[in-house]
């Protein structure tokens, strides 16, 4: 079979790329994120992991100025307010039947078969119980997660580890109000602690049509990265004494905010 014509776009998208390098640093979860990025490719292995096509965001001066940049990702965001969905952090112990429920609720995530690390209870309790970050969510006006976003942050660069949404309610835009909030809280966590300025979400490069769209209505583009491990910078002196570096704290609900 001939590759396609979406193939060949995404490739010279790649090739055109612009380039950045950016600094990652942190406790042991970051070290093995920066160590997965640099390795070798398991199928391509002249390449690097996460060096080609990367979707990042650089976050913008304020929330403001980003929703008013992605107006498709502003529109669908401020239905999923109206409907009365809300925003906020958790304990994914607390959640893991809503959590099972919402990655169980398709079998198929961009056209392959959703693998049981994501199905299984104790598949699923032990990746949150190994893997460091934040979780936050989107909540139906009874409680009930719907969406999920676990990320963790590593220095210049806040990596989404896990990114999903019920399959029944995608409509009500719950995943943009789930990735636009996370946005907010990165910015203003960067406020505070000087970092990051990146948001990263795998790559374009892998990326089906689909969630190419999603990507980019979202303010995510192909970056080729040039990732660097740093343990010198005088305002991340915690990381050399092997602490982890700062996770977002985020109230259980946030109060909306639409423009």
């Amino acid at each position: 079979m001939l590759p396609s014509v979406h193939f060949f776009r995404k490739t010279l998208n790649v090739l055109r790329s612009p380039c950045v390098e950016i600094a990652l640093f942190g406790d042991s979860s970051a070290r093995c994120k920066f160590e997965h990025f640099i390795q070798r490719h398991p199928r391509f292995p002249l390449m690097r992991c996460k060096k080609w096509g990367v979707a990042l965001l650089e976050l913008p001066k304020t929330f403001e100025d980003y929703l008013k940049e992605h107006k498709d990702a502003r529109k669908r965001r401020n239905k999923c307010i109206k409907l009365g969905y809300k925003f906020g952090s958790m304990e994914p112990a607390d959640y893991l039947e809503d959590i099972l429920a919402i990655n169980g609720s398709s079998p198929k995530r961009q056209g392959t078969t959703v693998r049981k690390e994501y199905l299984e209870p104790d598949l699923v309790r032990s990746y949150f119980d190994q893997v460091c970050g934040t979780m936050v969510g989107i909540f139906r006006q009874d409680d009930v997660l719907v969406a999920y976003h676990h990320f963790t942050m590593c220095g210049d660069a806040c990596v989404s580890n896990r990114i999903f949404g019920h399959a029944d309610q995608l409509k009500s835009g719950i995943m943009y109000y789930l990735m636009t909030e996370s946005v907010r809280t990165l910015i203003d966590f960067r406020e505070e602690y000087g970092y990051p300025h990146w948001t990263m979400y795998d790559t374009i490069a892998g990326a089906s049509e689909g969630m190419l769209r999603f990507k980019t209505r979202l303010g995510y583009e192909s970056y080729n990265v040039n990732w660097i491990w740093e343990e010198s910078l005088s305002h991340k002196e915690a990381c050399l004494t092997g602490q982890a570096v700062e996770q977002p704290v985020i109230p259980h609900f946030t109060k909306p905010h639409t423009i």
